[in-house]
């Protein structure tokens, strides 16, 4: 039997970095709202049973009538509002989950070019180890600085890893993991940490280069040349 994994797509950051009023999931890229291309990644995949997108309060109805109209087979089973944080987003969105879902995903709807080959990979690691996460080698040298801008040390980059999304786990991990911080109070920059906080295992699997996340305008240029080459 197939197992259940079903997606919240976090689209509820106001891009303030991009330096325009409209929130950042709803940017244009290659005519389409940003959220919709991973939506449409998703769609493609029989492994997928449902997403659960969460945007930015005062935009459920927008993004509602995006999907009709413009994305009809996404599988989108619900549109919320998402919270203050990211982290809390995150919590609304597993409030709308199936009882019988097994693997969540979450996945940060400025990342428009996760392939369906990561996704899998992502997919197969959760069932294996509980938590996975895809990451890419660093080829910068890493320095630490200290509270002067002055370099105190050069890290050793063999052992970093820049971390993307999605990021998926069991969903009794994850739910174990949330409980946690809302218990204690503890925040995380993604979704895994919470998990570590557990001292539960997380698997790194192999990211993609192309997998990057929109902050700035430079990126969204460089996103629509990528559109382009690929021949969407």
């Amino acid at each position: 039997m197939a197992i259940k994994t079903e997606v919240i797509l976090v689209a509820g950051g106001q891009g303030r970095r991009m330096s325009d009023i409209t929130p950042k999931a709803f940017l244009r890229l290659g005519g389409y709202p940003l959220f919709q291309h991973v939506l449409k990644t998703f769609a493609t995949m029989e492994s997928i049973a449902s997403c659960i997108l969460v945007v930015p309060s005062g935009e459920v109805e927008r993004a509602k009538n995006s999907c009709e109209k413009t994305c009809p087979e996404a599988k989108v089973k619900e549109v919320i509002c998402g919270g203050v944080r990211r982290q809390d987003s995150v919590r609304c969105g597993m409030d709308c989950l199936d009882a019988d879902t097994e693997i969540v995903l979450i996945h940060d709807a400025a990342r428009p070019f996760c392939s369906p080959a990561l996704i899998q990979r992502v997919i197969t690691a959760a069932q294996n180890s509980g938590a996975a996460v895809p990451g890419i080698t660093l080829v910068d040298t890493l320095k630490r600085v200290d509270e002067k801008n002055m370099v105190s040390t050069t890290v050793d980059r063999r052992s970093m890893v820049a971390i993307q999304t999605p990021q998926g786990f069991q969903y009794s991990v994850l739910r174990a993991a949330y409980q946690n911080a809302w218990k204690k109070k503890l925040t995380a920059t993604d979704d895994a940490g919470l998990v570590e906080y557990l001292e539960k295992p997380v698997e790194v699997v192999e990211g993609e280069v192309n997998n990057f996340k929109i902050t700035k305008p430079y990126d969204l240029e460089l996103a629509e040349i990528l559109l382009e080459t690929q021949g969407h």
